[in-house]
């Protein structure tokens, strides 16, 4: 069953995600207002994910899921990999990548090119937690979270652990929510939360992931977020909770699109901080990633994979 409230987080976040993967040719935007994002925008999505995912899941269900976000992920990170490193120099790719079988390897299972590092995080992190909850061990005390914590700091993957450690702060607010009727009360949804975040915004310095202001940070605007969903159940919220249903496929498609926003930044050139160009490359990036995902499913390539990958926009009966 969808939350509204999640999913409007979610389409909120990725389009952040979005908007800071473009390539910005002045200061304000990635200088100013970057590093203040960049605290907050994938760690929340990070601990949404980890509060989503179910670990009782029995073998058959889990390997379903698992393996559709596993081919998806190879698919897409070795595409990836392969036009970076034979013309990503052409194309302006920000990485450069030397065509071989050991690159490919370490892409593929060490450091995966560009925002895929994310879904491999979630690949690991997924079966660690899964195979951690089928242990013999007592689940009174939170031994299995304890578990989970210290196997997302060893295993430190991607060397991406200030980001993924929020995945495990995510599954102990899932436990944490078990005795709410409505899993969301956990993060507090109150407008309240704006302030301390305008303050943080204000400042704070550095903006560290994994600090107390990061998690504050965090917290903050997960509850802001989902207090605006669950106040204005408008076509604003519905809108970007329909975004946030479809926040995969825009994290696959979107790195092969954001590069080609330098096509247009010219038009864009009468706003000296190029928010303008921040808005409108983001809209039309999210779009297209949307008619990529619908044209994936048309062709049937969905079956491949036993899934579709575009959501379909929710109608007033739904």
């Amino acid at each position: 069953m969808r939350i509204l409230a999640i999913d409007f987080t979610k389409g909120i976040l990725i389009c952040l995600m979005v908007m800071f993967h473009l390539n910005y040719y002045g200061t304000f935007m990635p200088e100013v207002v970057d590093p203040f994002v960049y605290s907050f925008h994938v760690s929340s999505f990070m601990l949404i994910s980890g509060f989503l995912f179910k670990p009782e899941k029995a073998w058959s269900g889990f390997w379903k899921s698992y393996k559709y976000l596993l081919l998806l992920y190879l698919l897409f990170n070795v595409t990836d990999y392969v036009l970076v490193s034979t013309v990503g120099k052409t194309l302006g790719a920000s990485s450069q990548l030397k065509l071989g079988w050991y690159d490919l390897l370490h892409v593929i299972f060490v450091s995966p090119a560009g925002a895929y590092w994310y879904i491999h995080s979630l690949l690991w992190m997924y079966l660690t937690y899964w195979l951690i909850d089928k242990l013999p061990i007592n689940k009174v005390g939170g031994s299995r979270i304890v578990l989970l914590f210290v196997a997302v700091w060893a295993i430190n993957i991607n060397d991406k652990l200030p980001w993924n450690i929020y995945f495990a702060v995510g599954a102990l607010m899932r436990v944490l929510s078990k005795k709410y009727d409505n899993k969301t009360e956990i993060f507090m949804p109150t407008w309240v939360a704006f302030i301390p975040l305008v303050l943080i915004a204000l400042f704070a310095t550095g903006y560290p992931t994994l600090s107390p202001t990061g998690f504050a940070t965090v917290l903050c605007f997960i509850s802001l977020m989902m207090w605006f969903a669950l106040k204005f159940e408008s076509r604003f919220v519905k809108f970007f909770s329909y975004i946030g249903q479809n926040t995969l496929p825009i994290l696959l498609f979107s790195p092969f699109l954001t590069i080609l926003s330098k096509l247009w930044h010219r038009f864009c050139a009468f706003d000296q901080s190029e928010v303008a160009y921040g808005l409108f490359s983001t809209t039309l990036v999210v779009a297209l990633c949307l008619l990529a995902a619908f044209v994936w499913d048309k062709l049937r390539l969905n079956k491949l994979f036993g899934r579709n990958l575009y959501v379909n926009y929710p109608t007033n009966e739904n």
